[in-house]
């Protein structure tokens, strides 16, 4: 799938209903990743904030460009029956291996 948002507000309104689809989730043995693209100050982070709202994130989301990745407790037991939500900024990854290196290949 893939969706365009053209404003802070169809930003919003897409991460919530897309939150709100994965809180419904029929296979839960699978994680869910959502890949975001768009250049600095597009919105990524934005979607990333309204997304975690309805998991129950209580911590404030940002962006991790500098650590590249940030895990957040969830306020409920997601679908795949884990708590939590993890937050990955790729910008400054060149190869797969780098990926491995940052531990997303647990």
């Amino acid at each position: 799938m893939k969706f365009i948002t053209k404003n802070k507000r169809e930003t919003q309104k897409l991460a919530r209903h897309l939150s709100g689809e994965f809180l419904k989730r029929s296979n839960p043995k699978k994680a869910l990743v959502i890949a975001l693209s768009g250049n600095l100050g597009a919105g990524k982070t934005t979607f990333a904030q309204w997304f975690a709202k309805p998991l129950g994130v209580k911590e404030s989301v940002k962006s991790p460009t500098f650590v590249l990745m940030q895990i957040f407790k969830t306020g409920r037991t997601l679908p795949n029956g884990k708590r939590r939500l993890v937050h990955i900024d790729t910008y400054r990854i060149k190869r797969p291996s780098d990926m491995l290196r940052i531990g997303l290949g647990e």
